[in-house]
């Protein structure tokens, strides 16, 4: 979770558990009834619902506090269940995007300003947005075909375009609502999630699938006290390789298309299943088929900050 109290775990059982991220202790759990593995989790903003998906092709939406501490609860239990996908959902997101006028679905408080939608990438090659806060049933908002079986999404807020060199005030594709950067097979696509739209396709060269993405945003101090941001999309794949892409251009190509750039790359010995780095970018950690977790740490030059966005 955001404050870092709460740690949400999908298990191969189907249970999600919910811990607590200090003494480790399992203080909820959802889901155990016969459901398939579950391979993607994700908190709601606010902290008090997750969201959860797997290999049976359903996303479902949990209350925090309808769980049971230390046992199982019922599936029935799920706030929402989300059909639609044919096979098995390896991600799931959540965004939160201002609502328009008139949209308050019943809400208070900041939720007037602000609702949430869930996207989804399953292997039956499509991404998946589901509206969880309407007054409608299983709202699919959009379906956009990725051409391959998805393996991640990894979401790029408009925070992340905003005080780079591209992002100046002449340049009037810097997007205002997030984004959706989706890997499977060996590419890596942009999409805009409220309307479907592809925005860029990058063929990258890995030499097996692409199973998980990660975004970082490195600042550094320049001449006469300015600061530029250096923005970082990093994949890793079966092939063992880690690729770090620069997006500092991912607006700007000069024929119109939305294009990363490739700066540097890593092999490790086996085959990569995660990754993930911390807000501080001073541990880089990469999750391997075999079990085996490597973490890279560094220090921080004191004139770099940086933010990190996992998937």
């Amino acid at each position: 979770r955001d404050d870092g109290r709460l740690v949400a775990i999908g298990t191969d059982d189907g249970c999600i558990k919910v811990c607590d991220a200090t003494s480790r202790a399992t203080i909820r759990t959802f889901g155990g009834s016969g459901n398939l593995a579950v391979r993607a989790v994700s908190w709601c903003r606010g902290g008090k619902k997750i969201v959860s998906a797997g290999d049976d092709g359903v996303v479902r939406v949990w209350d925090l506090s309808a769980g049971i501490g230390g046992g199982v609860d019922s599936d029935k239990r799920a706030m929402v269940h989300l059909s639609g996908h044919g096979d098995a959902v390896r991600s799931c997101v959540v965004l939160s995007v201002k609502r328009e006028e008139g949209d308050d679905d019943g809400d208070s408080g900041d939720n007037k300003k602000w609702k949430e939608v869930v996207v989804s990438g399953s292997y039956d090659h499509t991404i998946r947005v589901w509206d969880i806060q309407s007054k409608e049933t299983e709202k699919c908002l959009s379906i956009m075909n990725h051409g391959v079986p998805v393996e991640a999404l990894l979401v790029l807020p408009p925070s992340f375009f905003k005080n780079t060199a591209s992002s100046s005030s002449k340049n009037k594709n810097i997007p205002t609502t997030p984004l959706i950067v989706s890997a499977g097979g060996t590419i890596l696509k942009i999409w805009n999630p409220l309307t479907g739209k592809c925005l860029g396709e990058l063929q990258t060269k890995h030499s097996k699938t692409i199973t998980s993405c990660t975004s970082a945003t490195i600042s550094k101090e320049v001449e006469d006290g300015k600061t530029v941001q250096y923005k970082r999309i990093i994949t890793g794949g079966l092939d063992g390789l880690i690729r770090v892409y620069s997006a500092d251009q991912i607006f700007t190509s000069s024929s119109g298309e939305k294009i990363l750039h490739f700066l540097h790359g890593v092999k490790v010995q086996h085959p990569i299943t995660a990754l993930g780095m911390s807000p501080d970018q001073t541990r880089f950690v990469v999750g391997t088929s075999t079990g085996i977790v490597l973490v890279r740490q560094r220090s921080l030059p004191p004139s770099t900050t940086t933010t990190t966005t996992t998937t």
